[in-house]
């Protein structure tokens, strides 16, 4: 990969277009956010408590989106206020 890096100058652009999300807005990835609320957030509610890692945000809507799925979903009652975001 180095190689490519150091001697294919559209290697490197093309890789970073590839690995990295351009947009970010509330619910951006819907069919993800609809398998969450319909296949993990009923497990999660078993929980007591609840952490959160949240990689690669810049403006934070991811971390708002997961709230608001967590609240409506009565999620934030079962883990009584106990959910961590980092």
């Amino acid at each position: 990969m180095q190689d490519k890096v150091l001697h294919n100058p559209s290697f490197i652009g093309n890789f970073i277009h590839t690995v990295t999300k351009g947009v970010t807005e509330i619910f951006r990835d819907t069919a993800f956010y609809l398998v969450l609320r319909q296949n993990i957030l009923p497990a999660l509610k078993a929980l007591s408590h609840c952490k959160v890692w949240v990689t690669g945000v810049g403006t934070g809507y991811e971390v708002v989106s997961l709230a608001i799925l967590f609240s409506e979903g009565n999620c934030l009652k079962t883990w009584h206020g106990h959910i961590t975001f980092w």
